[in-house]
């Protein structure tokens, strides 16, 4: 009880902060999104990129949406998180993970926050949009980044559930600093199951 009175005089930043470093651990002991790559980002400009041969293009595969637990540090409930990672297919390395996790409650916070965890390279300045179907492409926040790659987010508010949940497909849109745009398309299928075991 003494724990909870403390993080709820945290300010709302910092509690989201705590949060997504939290998240950033169960990536790493899980193991899921070990060797994270950027270098299919690149660091210069294709000169044609038409010209690309189709075997030399980058394939990516998706995993499908999963919970992974952890114990916390002085407490006993667990510290979970729903999510699905698009890997490199010939390498079998994390290229981007969505993640849903819950965060401490208050009252300007949703209860849930979607996390992106992108490779490194990014051109920030160009913004990442995550779109659900056909509905209206929304922004994600950068909020900090480390050896594991950037990290962007949004608050999960009920309208933006309810589409995760009703939806096919979830894109990602961002760019590298060599130009190149990328769209990451993910299956939604499983994604209700699995936040039911979230909650």
């Amino acid at each position: 009880m003494i724990m909870r009175s403390v993080r709820l005089q945290m300010p709302r930043d910092r509690l989201l902060h705590i949060a997504s470093l939290i998240l950033a651990g169960l990536f790493l002991v899980s193991g899921v999104a070990s060797g994270f790559n950027s270098d299919v980002l690149g660091q210069e400009t294709d000169k044609n990129p038409e010209q690309k041969k189709p075997s030399e293009a980058v394939q990516f595969v998706s995993t499908n949406w999963g919970v992974n637990c952890q114990p916390q540090a002085n407490s006993k409930k667990l510290a979970c998180v729903l999510s699905q990672s698009i890997l490199m297919a010939k390498t079998r390395q994390v290229f981007l993970t969505v993640s849903i996790h819950p965060v401490p409650a208050t009252a300007n916070t949703p209860p849930y926050m979607a996390t992106v965890r992108l490779p490194h390279g990014l051109a920030l300045t160009s913004g990442i949009q995550f779109q659900i179907d056909k509905q209206k492409p929304g922004r994600l926040t950068v909020f900090t980044s480390s050896p594991q790659g950037v990290f962007a987010r949004v608050g999960v508010v009920n309208k933006l559930l309810s589409l995760l949940k009703k939806g096919k497909q979830l894109k990602i849109f961002f760019q590298g600093r060599n130009g190149r745009k990328f769209t990451m398309s993910m299956s939604l299928k499983g994604f209700t199951a699995g936040f039911e075991k979230l909650k």
